[in-house]
């Protein structure tokens, strides 16, 4: 919902909500889904917010950092939204 090229298909309200949800069942230690939580967050504009996510996401990583993630907290700190 929040990373989709297709534009019709992404909807970063929802995406926010759902995300928000699935953190909040998980105690906030699921690094996938804080990073869904930033990408959501870079949908709607708010890059402050996404690089807050996807930093706790990185940082419950720990050794195990993902490219992936640091690449789109790249793009967050650009104001750039991640499409795949």
């Amino acid at each position: 919902m929040s990373t989709s090229t297709e534009e019709n298909l992404r909807n970063g309200t929802l995406a926010i909500k759902l995300a928000e949800k699935a953190c909040k069942l998980e105690n906030w230690h699921n690094p996938e889904s804080l990073d869904a939580l930033a990408c959501s967050y870079a949908e709607i504009g708010d890059f402050d917010s996404a690089v807050k996510y996807e930093e706790k996401a990185i940082a419950l990583l720990q050794k195990n950092v993902r490219a992936d993630f640091i690449e789109r907290l790249d793009l967050f700190n650009q104001k750039k939204p991640y499409r795949k």
